[in-house]
């Protein structure tokens, strides 16, 4: 774990806000890691639930190909499709706004299933 996410629980028991499983969040540290299956990356988020902030963690491999979790996952933060072999300076990310697509597990706790673009105000 970093230094930046030292001592932040590791899941936040939660209820998703009624209707709906998208919060808005955003990234709050990322590491590069090894893990059981291999190199990985560790994305730490913090989302605004009902009950206040939750810090939620959540794992991908390093692989960056186009259709990759890591490669979805940064397009979310940057808000736009990464260009082929764009290089991209992953910790520029930290603070970028998203919103995460959650789910509560059988404990109560909530799960990260899809980190989507920042929604946007509509303007009416």
């Amino acid at each position: 774990m970093s230094s930046r996410a030292a001592g932040r629980s590791l899941m936040t028991r939660a209820v998703t806000q009624p209707g709906g499983r998208r919060l808005p969040a955003r990234l709050i540290d990322m590491e590069a890691d090894e893990g059981p299956y291999g190199p990985r990356y560790t994305w730490w988020l913090e989302a605004e639930d009902v009950h206040g902030l939750a810090k939620l963690r959540t794992w991908t491999s390093r692989d960056r190909h186009p259709r990759s979790r890591a490669s979805s996952y940064i397009a979310a933060f940057l808000g736009r499709p990464l260009g082929p072999r764009e290089a991209v300076d992953l910790a520029a990310l930290i603070g970028r706004a998203c919103t995460l697509e959650v789910a509560t597990n059988e404990n109560g706790f909530l799960v990260v299933k899809a980190v989507l673009p920042a929604a946007t105000a509509v303007r009416s």
